[in-house]
C-alpha cells in the first residue's frame, strides 16, 4: 500500500482528530511547496509575486482589517509556516 493510499485511508476510517491532522499536514506542505517555488523562482515575474496582500490566510488582530478578509477565521487554523510551529499545534 503506498503512502497516498494509506493516508487516504486514515483519512476516511479515522476520528475527527485525525482528519484534521491530516488537513493540516497537507495544507502544510502545500504552503510550503508555493515558499519553495517562490524562493527558486529568480525572475521575479511568475504568478507567486502577484499574489496580493489582502488574500493572506492568516488571522489578523485588527478587527477593521478582519472584515477585509473574512475568510481567514477558518483558514488561519490551518496556516503553519514553520515545522516548529506545524508541530507544537499537531502536539
Amino acid at each position: 500500500m503506498g503512502l497516498f493510499n494509506d493516508i487516504k485511508h486514515r483519512f476516511k476510517s479515522g476520528d475527527t482528530i485525525t482528519q484534521l491532522m491530516v488537513i493540516n499536514a497537507v495544507v502544510f506542505a502545500l504552503i510550503n511547496l508555493v515558499l519553495l517555488l517562490a524562493y527558486f523562482d529568480q525572475s521575479g515575474k511568475s504568478w507567486l509575486h502577484r499574489i496580493p496582500d489582502d488574500l493572506t490566510l492568516a488571522a489578523t488582530s485588527s478587527p477593521v482589517g478582519m472584515l477585509y478578509r473574512p475568510w481567514s477565521l477558518v483558514t488561519h487554523m490551518f496556516t503553519h509556516i514553520g515545522f516548529g510551529h506545524f508541530l507544537f499545534n499537531m502536539i
